[in-house]
Protein backbone atom coordinates (compact mmCIF):
# COMPACT_ATOMS: atom_id res chain seq x y z
CA UNK A 1 0.00 0.00 0.00
CA UNK A 2 2.81 2.81 -1.09
CA UNK A 3 0.56 5.95 -1.30
CA UNK A 4 2.96 9.77 -1.44
CA UNK A 5 2.32 11.45 1.98
CA UNK A 6 0.07 13.86 0.43
CA UNK A 7 -2.16 11.11 -1.09
CA UNK A 8 -2.49 9.69 2.94
CA UNK A 9 -2.95 13.15 4.47
CA UNK A 10 -5.84 13.61 2.27
CA UNK A 11 -7.66 10.08 3.01
CA UNK A 12 -7.04 11.01 6.61
CA UNK A 13 -9.13 14.41 5.96
CA UNK A 14 -12.12 12.20 5.03
CA UNK A 15 -11.99 11.69 9.49
CA UNK A 16 -12.46 15.67 9.54
CA UNK A 17 -16.17 15.60 9.68
CA UNK A 18 -16.07 13.44 12.96
CA UNK A 19 -13.46 15.21 14.89
CA UNK A 20 -15.49 18.27 15.65
CA UNK A 21 -18.38 15.89 17.50
CA UNK A 22 -15.76 14.09 19.39
CA UNK A 23 -14.16 16.17 20.17
CA UNK A 24 -16.49 18.35 22.13
CA UNK A 25 -18.68 17.44 25.18
CA UNK A 26 -22.16 15.70 24.42
CA UNK A 27 -24.22 18.47 23.20
CA UNK A 28 -21.78 20.55 23.09
CA UNK A 29 -22.16 23.12 19.26
CA UNK A 30 -18.85 24.63 19.11
CA UNK A 31 -18.75 27.63 16.61
CA UNK A 32 -15.23 26.41 15.49
CA UNK A 33 -14.19 22.93 14.64
CA UNK A 34 -11.07 21.45 17.08
CA UNK A 35 -8.90 18.91 15.56
CA UNK A 36 -7.99 16.10 17.13
CA UNK A 37 -4.30 14.57 16.48
CA UNK A 38 -5.04 11.28 15.51
CA UNK A 39 -1.08 10.11 16.27
CA UNK A 40 -1.11 11.65 19.74
CA UNK A 41 -3.64 8.79 21.13
CA UNK A 42 -3.73 5.36 22.60
CA UNK A 43 -4.10 2.48 20.76
CA UNK A 44 -7.73 2.41 22.96
CA UNK A 45 -8.13 5.99 22.21
CA UNK A 46 -7.79 5.45 18.25
CA UNK A 47 -10.14 2.77 18.00
CA UNK A 48 -12.53 3.84 19.95
CA UNK A 49 -12.60 7.29 17.43
CA UNK A 50 -12.42 5.30 14.85
CA UNK A 51 -14.78 3.06 15.61
CA UNK A 52 -17.08 5.81 16.29
CA UNK A 53 -16.67 7.47 12.54
CA UNK A 54 -17.29 3.99 11.27
CA UNK A 55 -20.75 4.00 13.03
CA UNK A 56 -21.40 7.33 12.05
CA UNK A 57 -20.95 6.83 8.43
CA UNK A 58 -22.42 3.45 8.36
CA UNK A 59 -25.45 4.98 8.55
CA UNK A 60 -27.67 2.00 7.89
CA UNK A 61 -26.05 0.02 10.42
CA UNK A 62 -25.48 -3.17 8.09
CA UNK A 63 -21.89 -3.14 9.62
CA UNK A 64 -20.27 -1.65 5.89
CA UNK A 65 -19.64 1.49 4.23
CA UNK A 66 -21.16 1.12 0.77
CA UNK A 67 -21.51 3.80 -2.26
CA UNK A 68 -24.28 5.40 -0.63
CA UNK A 69 -22.66 5.82 2.68
CA UNK A 70 -19.33 6.93 1.81
CA UNK A 71 -17.74 10.04 1.84
CA UNK A 72 -16.13 11.95 -0.90
CA UNK A 73 -12.36 11.61 -1.52
CA UNK A 74 -10.36 14.40 -0.83
CA UNK A 75 -7.53 14.76 -3.43
CA UNK A 76 -4.25 16.84 -3.18
CA UNK A 77 -2.68 18.00 -5.79
CA UNK A 78 -0.01 20.17 -6.49
CA UNK A 79 0.25 22.59 -9.11
CA UNK A 80 2.99 25.22 -9.99
CA UNK A 81 4.27 25.11 -6.35
CA UNK A 82 0.46 25.89 -5.24
CA UNK A 83 -1.59 22.95 -3.18
CA UNK A 84 -4.51 22.20 -4.26
CA UNK A 85 -7.69 19.81 -3.12
CA UNK A 86 -10.46 18.80 -4.70
CA UNK A 87 -13.08 16.25 -4.58
CA UNK A 88 -11.93 12.53 -6.32
CA UNK A 89 -15.30 10.77 -5.51
CA UNK A 90 -17.11 8.05 -3.65
CA UNK A 91 -15.39 5.41 -6.14
CA UNK A 92 -11.81 6.52 -4.93
CA UNK A 93 -12.66 6.59 -1.32
CA UNK A 94 -13.78 2.49 -1.20
CA UNK A 95 -10.83 2.16 -3.42
CA UNK A 96 -8.74 2.72 -0.83
CA UNK A 97 -10.43 0.97 1.96
CA UNK A 98 -12.16 -2.08 0.69
CA UNK A 99 -9.00 -5.01 0.88
CA UNK A 100 -11.52 -7.82 -0.77
CA UNK A 101 -12.70 -5.73 -3.58
CA UNK A 102 -16.28 -6.38 -2.43
CA UNK A 103 -17.66 -2.74 -3.21
CA UNK A 104 -18.20 -1.92 0.53
CA UNK A 105 -16.04 -0.96 3.62
CA UNK A 106 -16.12 -3.73 6.87
CA UNK A 107 -14.85 -2.59 10.04
CA UNK A 108 -11.82 -4.44 9.85
CA UNK A 109 -10.89 -2.78 6.22
CA UNK A 110 -11.62 0.45 7.90
CA UNK A 111 -9.61 -0.05 10.67
CA UNK A 112 -6.59 -1.17 8.97
CA UNK A 113 -6.32 1.31 6.55
CA UNK A 114 -6.80 4.36 8.54
CA UNK A 115 -4.45 2.70 11.46
CA UNK A 116 -1.86 2.35 8.65
CA UNK A 117 -2.25 5.79 7.48
CA UNK A 118 -1.97 7.43 11.11
CA UNK A 119 1.15 5.38 11.65
CA UNK A 120 2.73 6.65 8.30
CA UNK A 121 1.52 10.69 8.50
CA UNK A 122 4.23 12.89 9.29
CA UNK A 123 3.89 14.55 12.69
Amino acid sequence: MSKPVASILAAVLTLAPFTTALAQPEGATPATPRRIDLKSLSPEALDKFLKESFQRTDKNGDGFIDYSEAPEKRVTKTKNGQTMSETGGKDLWIADYDENKDKKVSWDEYRKFTVAMVKRAPR
